[in-house]
């Protein structure tokens, strides 16, 4: 996770981080249909629970996100390719 000072450093300096109220904003600032995000961030918070997400692999979920979360914020992200 990120601190305070390296999130506004993203966030404000670089411009990498994006405040969203809800769904509605991510899938706006996504360029999507709202439902996207709604059930990657279900998916998610369903993969919870077991502890494995079956979707990206990842065996650690640790916040609790849900399609009705409030006050999020997007992170740009570039893949990496070896």
């Amino acid at each position: 996770m990120l601190g305070r000072p390296a999130l506004q450093f993203y966030k404000v300096k670089m411009s990498l981080f994006e405040s969203c109220a809800d769904v509605s904003e991510i899938a706006s600032l996504i360029g999507c249909d709202e439902d996207n995000p709604r059930i990657m961030l279900q998916a998610y918070a369903n993969a919870k629970n077991p502890g494995n997400c079956p979707l990206t692999n990842k065996n650690m979920v640790p916040a609790d996100l849900l399609p009705l979360s409030k006050d999020s914020i997007v992170a740009r992200v570039t893949p990496w390719s070896d």
